[in-house]
């Protein structure tokens, strides 16, 4: 998508005699992007998505948060579980939902024993 100062950019590079050729190897968007922002008026307008597609895993996601506050962040066991409730989806999706639940392991400090030399 197009950024207000990259299209206030293009008309001020093409008011300055550059070619829509130019310009596009310049800022790196299509020569024809160049020319559909050059024949507007106005600024692009931005896209947005209304509807937003449910997740396979949305309905029990209160189960998963709950069993993951009891300990549980294995993802197989836990696929078991809502498998066994109606979830038809895979695991990857439960994988990426865990997986900022998760506690990191902590870096266990070693001592270091040093001997002198041969010994």
């Amino acid at each position: 998508m197009l950024k207000i100062g990259e299209f206030f950019m293009i008309r001020e590079l093409y008011q300055k005699g550059w070619t829509q050729t130019a310009i596009a190897k310049e800022t790196g968007f299509d020569r024809k992007t160049i020319h559909k922002y050059l024949k507007e008026d106005k600024l692009p307008e931005r896209k947005v998505n209304k509807n937003k597609k449910e997740s396979k895993l949305d309905p029990y996601k209160n189960y998963l948060l709950q069993r993951i506050q009891e300990g549980t962040t294995n993802c197989v066991v836990l696929l078991e579980e809502i498998q066994a409730m109606g979830y038809t989806g895979k695991i990857t999706i439960l994988r990426d939902f865990v997986r900022p639940y998760r506690e990191q392991p902590k870096k266990q400090a070693t001592l270091r024993y040093e001997t002198p030399p041969g010994k």
